[in-house]
């Protein structure tokens, strides 16, 4: 499997990614950069968890996350499973 190409099925009804994109709405997605590969990820993951409630709470707007993949020259955390880890609820929301 190419781990450097995620497969996002814009088809799926309950995207609501999608639907923003179709129906023309605003979307703000804020990134965030994979931690290093030498980090404890629960650490990681629990200190992010306040910044994804925001996000998903934020009304007026379509908001989300956007994890970005090597970005940087350091090792990296691999995406999906940062990711996997990081965004348990609403994942259609974020990218």
């Amino acid at each position: 499997m190419d781990k450097n190409q995620f497969t996002f099925d814009l088809d799926k009804r309950k995207n609501s990614f999608k639907q923003s994109l179709n129906s023309g709405e605003f979307v703000v997605l804020f990134e965030i950069d994979p931690p290093s590969s030498d980090c404890n990820i629960s650490t990681v993951v629990s200190r992010y968890k306040p910044l994804i409630s925001a996000v998903n709470g934020i009304e007026g707007f379509h908001s989300g996350i956007a994890i970005t993949d090597r970005k940087t020259n350091r090792a990296s955390f691999d995406v999906f499973d940062f990711a996997s880890e990081l965004l348990e609820e609403d994942r259609s929301r974020h990218v």
